[in-house]
């Protein structure tokens, strides 16, 4: 759940759903100068700046695979991801080799669903408004699809690893690790693979806390069709199944109730 509501803000561009304050578990530089004349590092983030700035829509096949680390296990999922300017996202995946397993989420900005079809659960999580000057706001998934260069470099220790050469002409690979606590309790290192032509993301790699891996392969790409509104419509769930609300994390409820817990609603009869 948690790796998986991070794609989906980063395609909205995160996990927690709800922004928390980031606070750093090291001293940071919260002015850094970026210098891409003497720096490759910097000169491809500016690079991929610019162009997920001219971003307005996404529409991607991809493939996400989770490597348990103590037993060597896989899953792998396959499906495809949707966004759209300013906040409109949707993933769905499906187990491969399992049909009946899959995972759909859908953000218009102000709700979230997440869709549990092994709970016949679906969650509607109330989205708390973006914040401004939120350099800090989202967590790591918004590095691949929303931070400036200049927020990227004060939230992660950034290290280009691989440049494009003559042997490497296609890929550049950036080493991440976490600084802020919050982070670090997402992930211990990843590595974002960027096509050199695009500065489009073609893999996404992470190490968890217990060790596990999760990798996100983008197979293909398209920002020139453009996706709608109506695209992100949330179906109603089968019959049968419950809707639970889930309250905004940032707003505290009654003092004798839990501010996280759910609000069940009937269960929906529509099919």
């Amino acid at each position: 759940m948690r790796l998986l509501t991070a794609l989906i803000s980063c395609l909205a561009v995160a996990t927690p759903l709800w922004a928390q304050q980031a606070k750093p578990a090291q001293p940071v530089n919260l002015n850094p100068v970026l210098d891409p004349k003497n720096s490759r590092l910097d000169h491809h983030l500016l690079q991929w700046e610019q162009r997920m700035t001219g971003v307005e829509s996404i529409l991607c096949q991809c493939q996400r695979e989770d490597k348990d680390k103590a037993s060597g296990f896989k899953k792998l999922f396959k499906g495809e991801a949707r966004y759209l300017k300013p906040n409109y996202v949707a993933l769905r995946l499906i187990q491969e080799g399992n049909e009946k397993n899959y995972e759909l989420f859908l953000s218009t900005g102000q709700f979230l669903y997440e869709y549990r079809p092994s709970q016949k659960t679906l969650r509607i999580h109330e989205l708390p408004p973006p914040q401004a000057g939120g350099a800090f706001q989202n967590n790591f998934m918004s590095f691949v699809f929303g931070m400036s260069a200049k927020e990227a470099k004060q939230r992660y220790d950034l290290n280009l690893s691989k440049d494009i050469s003559a042997d490497n002409p296609h890929y550049i690979y950036i080493d991440v690790r976490p600084r802020f606590e919050a982070d670090k309790k997402e992930f211990t290192r990843a590595q974002l693979v960027l096509f050199s032509q695009t500065m489009l993301p073609r893999r996404l790699w992470f190490e968890h806390p217990n060790f596990d891996q999760t990798t996100w392969d983008i197979t293909q790409i398209d920002t020139t069709t453009k996706v709608r509104p109506v695209d992100f419509t949330p179906p109603e769930p089968p019959e049968g199944w419950q809707k639970v609300r889930v309250p905004r994390a940032d707003l505290p409820g009654p003092a004798d109730a839990n501010p996280g817990a759910p609000r069940i609603v009937r269960p929906s009869k529509d099919k």
